[in-house]
């Protein structure tokens, strides 16, 4: 059971790293940008 939640844990860090250097690509500004466009958008409604 530990080691089920210790695996859980480290897929979790390792998509959070992942996301990190996905947003701070120069390739992705783009996309980021409009994701956080849509983000806010949301906030308002």
């Amino acid at each position: 059971m530990r080691r089920k939640i210790r695996q859980c844990f480290r897929d979790f860090l390792a998509m959070v790293i992942r996301y990190y250097r996905w947003k701070h690509d120069p390739r992705n500004a783009e996309m980021v940008q409009y994701l956080e466009m849509r983000k806010n958008v949301m906030m308002f409604f």
